[in-house]
């Protein structure tokens, strides 16, 4: 079985006050696979992202830090939204009272903090600057993780591959956080 080697859940706390109650931020990702024999008759594989099929995974990082501690997914993309996924595992692992900043995907308010999407931002306000500013680190991850071009393509080999190939490009990205490459400070709440 291939382990996530590079991600640790517990560097989520590193650093953190001990009253904080938000840690991660987290977000899914969709990453296109070939079409399967049974689409598109059969929308279980269907990304809006794509429009075709793909399959989904979630990320979550360290707030304070912006270490990966958190990958899971390879399923089917049209079967579960970022919410769902997120149910299947993730709400499992955090802490009782923890809540992770997330998108507007997430519309649950016992685990989630959810970011203003671009039409609703207000720069003005501080707490809606500083769940924004997250949400863009975080992306800055799902970009380097399609920098890998088995990522970025079409894959084309049996779809129960693919967690493999993601778990390896996610050990990458983590040791390239690690080893000079960190991500973008957040500039806020001495981040």
């Amino acid at each position: 079985m291939f382990m996530l080697l590079q991600i640790c859940w517990e560097k989520r706390k590193l650093g953190m006050h001990p009253n904080q109650r938000i840690f991660n931020s987290l977000d899914g990702t969709d990453f296109r696979c070939n079409e399967h024999e049974s689409f598109p008759k059969n929308k279980r594989w269907y990304s809006h992202k794509f429009n075709g099929p793909a399959l989904r995974y979630e990320v979550a990082l360290s707030i304070k830090n912006g270490d990966i501690v958190w990958a899971y997914g390879g399923v089917r993309a049209g079967e579960y939204n970022d919410l769902e996924l997120a149910r299947l595992c993730y709400i499992h692992k955090v802490d009782a009272n923890e809540k992770t900043v997330a998108d507007s995907g997430y519309k649950d308010e016992l685990f989630f903090v959810n970011a203003p999407s671009f039409s609703k931002y207000d720069a003005t306000d501080p707490s809606q600057y500083a769940l924004k500013r997250i949400m863009t680190r975080h992306e800055t991850v799902n970009e380097r993780l399609k920098n890998y071009a088995v990522l970025s393509e079409v894959f084309r080999r049996p779809a129960h591959e693919h967690p493999k190939i993601f778990k390896a490009c996610v050990n990458l990205v983590q040791l390239a956080i690690e080893n000079g490459e960190p991500l973008a400070k957040l500039g806020i709440y001495g981040y």
